[in-house]
C-alpha cells in the first residue's frame, strides 16, 4: 500500500503557487541573483501541464505581476524565508543536479514515507504485530495513507507533509521516552516551518506545571530557536501576512505598513471558524472526538498531554486565523491515533 501511494504521490502532484517561492529561495540560496532565478524558477513553471501553468502565472493580477518582475519575487519569497529547512533540501538537491521539480517531489516522497513509518510505529504498538493483529495493522496503516486529508498533504508542494510526518514521530517519541527522537523530529519540524513550535508551547507549560523541568527547558529551546528564525530572515508583520493571505496577496510587500486591528482580527477569525467545512471541519471534529475518548479511556496523564497537543492546534489557530486541512493532518492524526491506543489500553514510558 505504500507502494501504491508513492505511484500516487508521484503521478498527481499538487503544485499550489507556494511552491514558487520556495523555488526562488533555495536557487537565491545556493548563490543566483534574483534576476537569474526569477529566469530560472518561471522556466520550470512553463515545464508544468497547461492547467497548472494557466494556474500559477494567471490567475489572479498579483501572480501575473510577480510572473514578469524580479522584484515582485523576492519581495513575496519572504513569506517563506524562514522556513530554511525546505528550501534548503530543496537547494541541496537542485545542487546535486537534481531538477528543481523533480526536487519538489523527492521531498513529497520523503514526507510519504516519514508518515508512513511514524503511522506504522503507532500501529504496531496499538495491535501488535502478531496473527490477525498485524493484518489488521497493516489494513490500518493502508487507511491512514489512503485517507483523502492524508493523501493531499502529501501530494502538496510544500513543508507540510514534512512537517505533519515530523509531528507524528515526535509525538510518539515523546511517549516512549525515547528523549532523542522527539528533539530530533521536532528541531525538523520547526526549521521546516517555524510556526509549529507553536504546537509545542502548551505541552512546554504542562511539563513545567509537573515540575519535568529538564523536558520544559528543551521545548523552550525548540520554541526559541522559532523565535530566532522567525528574526534573522526577512518577515512581514501579521497584519501584512493576514491581508495577503485572506484578503489579496501584495506583489510589493515590502513598503507596506499595516497597524494591528482587533477588528480585523475578530472579523476573520470569526468568519473563518464559522466558514469551516467540508474536510477542514472533519478534522476540526475528528481532533474533539479523540480528545474526548482519550479523556474518558485514558489516564490522567494521557488526558493533560492530549489536550496540551489539541491546545497547540488552537494557538496556532489564534495566530494564523483559520483551520486548514493541509495545515493540521499530522497533529489531527496523531490525536486519532493517540485515543486508538487509550482503547486498547496501550503502556506508555512513565512520565
Amino acid at each position: 500500500m505504500t507502494l501504491a501511494a508513492l505511484c500516487y504521490v508521484l503521478a498527481k502532484p499538487i503544485w499550489d503557487w507556494d511552491v514558487i517561492g520556495y523555488l526562488a529561495l533555495a536557487k537565491h540560496l545556493l548563490g543566483h541573483d534574483w534576476v537569474s532565478t526569477h529566469q530560472w524558477v518561471y522556466g520550470l513553471v512553463d515545464q508544468l501541464p497547461e492547467a497548472w501553468r494557466t494556474d500559477l502565472l494567471g490567475r489572479e493580477d498579483f501572480r501575473r505581476v510577480v510572473a514578469h518582475d524580479p522584484e515582485a519575487l523576492r519581495q513575496v519569497s519572504a513569506f517563506y524565508a524562514e522556513r530554511v529547512g525546505y528550501y534548503g533540501l530543496l537547494a541541496m538537491l537542485i545542487a546535486l543536479k537534481v531538477p528543481g521539480l523533480v526536487a519538489v517531489r523527492v521531498l513529497s516522497v520523503l514526507a510519504l514515507l516519514l508518515v508512513a513509518s511514524g503511522s506504522w510505529l503507532w500501529l504496531k504498538k496499538i495491535c501488535g504485530t502478531a496473527g490477525w493483529r498485524g493484518w489488521l495493522a497493516v489494513f490500518l496503516l493502508a487507511v491512514v495513507l489512503a485517507f483523502p486529508s492524508v493523501m493531499k498533504v502529501l501530494r502538496w508542494s510544500n513543508p507540510d507533509g514534512l512537517v505533519a510526518g515530523c509531528y507524528l514521530l515526535g509525538v510518539y517519541a515523546y511517549l516512549r521516552g525515547r528523549e532523542q527522537g522527539w528533539l530530533a523530529a521536532w528541531l525538523a519540524m520547526v526549521v521546516l516551518r517555524p510556526n509549529t513550535a507553536l504546537w509545542l508551547a502548551p505541552l512546554a507549560l504542562y511539563e513545567i506545571a509537573t515540575q519535568r523541568w529538564q523536558r520544559g527547558w528543551v521545548l523552550g529551546c525548540i520554541g526559541a530557536l522559532a523565535v530566532t528564525l522567525h528574526n534573522i530572515f526577512p518577515a512581514y508583520g501579521a497584519m501584512v501576512g493576514w491581508h495577503h493571505t485572506f484578503v489579496g496577496a501584495f506583489a510589493y510587500p515590502e513598503s507596506l505598513r499595516l497597524p494591528f486591528s482587533w477588528d480585523f482580527y475578530r472579523m476573520w477569525l470569526g468568519e473563518k471558524m464559522l466558514g469551516l467545512h467540508g474536510r477542514d471541519l472533519l478534522l476540526f471534529m475528528l481532533m474533539w472526538a479523540s480528545l474526548g475518548v482519550v479523556g474518558w479511556k485514558g489516564n490522567v496523564r494521557m488526558s493533560w498531554v492530549a489536550a496540551a497537543l489539541a491546545g497547540g492546534v488552537l494557538v496556532q489557530v489564534l495566530v494564523f486565523p483559520g483551520f486548514w486541512e493541509r495545515l493540521y493532518v499530522g497533529p489531527v492524526l496523531t490525536l486519532l491515533l493517540l485515543a486508538a491506543s487509550c482503547v486498547r489500553g496501550v503502556t506508555w514510558a512513565k512520565a
